[in-house]
């Protein structure tokens, strides 16, 4: 439903290609990030924050604004590891949207659960040391699913040139879409940029090991999942042969 408002395609055959194609994208432009619709594990957490962010994005194209305040809600109480870009994300898309304050409203709802979060996580009462020390052991805990730093290199390089391909393939959109993708590109840059920065120097500077856990590389899975949409969206329009579509999407993703 998210795919058919976002790229306003009303052909069902194409909805289920573009679909198929999208199971194998995780891991294809960060390592450890996940973006497909398939979740291969289920009864966590994780499942369903994972779940919840498409059915918000849903909501956030369609204006639907008192099940917005619901989901965005859900999303950060049950994770706010996947659920903090995204809720911030659809904010920010609202705010550039709608002008009217009554349908910003909705913003209440997971601006308080971020800080009923927060309260929860006071690290205020800790030495230099022991921040220094949580620090360092959530980045070796998680690894590449929290620091761009410790990606494969291919990765980094692909993620890297990804964005100004991004950036020429959204300028084909208009009206909502295209802010939507603009301002999806300019918060993953930052994410990117402040999560390899403060990820590899942070326990340095101001050593916080809530803002570790939050995952920036898990954070772009926004961005990875509209990067292969609008591929996929590029090669359908492409001026060629339906076969040969067919057969460019099997050889990209299987």
């Amino acid at each position: 439903l998210f795919m058919k408002e976002f790229l306003e395609i009303k052909s069902l055959n194409i909805l289920f290609l573009i679909l198929f194609s999208l199971l194998l994208i995780d891991s294809s432009l960060i390592q450890a990030t996940r973006s497909s619709w398939m979740y291969p594990h289920t009864g966590g957490p994780s499942y369903f924050s994972h779940t919840l962010i498409f059915i918000f994005l849903f909501f956030l194209i369609r204006s639907n604004f008192p099940l917005l305040a619901l989901t965005s809600a859900l999303l950060v109480m049950i994770s706010i590891k996947h659920g903090w870009f995204v809720v911030g994300f659809g904010i920010l898309f609202s705010l550039l949207k709608y002008k009217d304050l009554k349908k910003n409203i909705w913003i209440l709802f997971p601006f308080f659960a971020f800080l009923y979060l927060y309260t929860q996580g006071d690290v205020s009462q800790l030495s230099l040391n022991q921040k220094i020390d949580l620090f360092n052991s959530v980045v070796n805990r998680d690894g590449a699913e929290a620091s761009f730093h410790l990606q494969n290199k291919e990765n980094l390089i692909i993620l890297i040139f990804s964005f100004p391909l991004f950036f020429f393939m959204s300028k084909r959109l208009k009206g909502k879409n295209l802010i939507f993708c603009n301002l999806l590109l300019f918060l993953s840059i930052l994410t990117f940029i402040f999560g390899l920065i403060y990820n590899f120097y942070g326990a340095y500077i101001w050593p916080h090991p809530g803002l570790v856990a939050l995952s920036p590389t898990r954070a772009l899975m926004l961005y990875q999942l509209i990067f292969w949409i609008l591929v996929i969206r590029e090669v359908i329009q492409a001026k060629i042969n339906a076969i040969y579509k067919i057969s460019f999407l099997l050889i990209m993703f299987y």
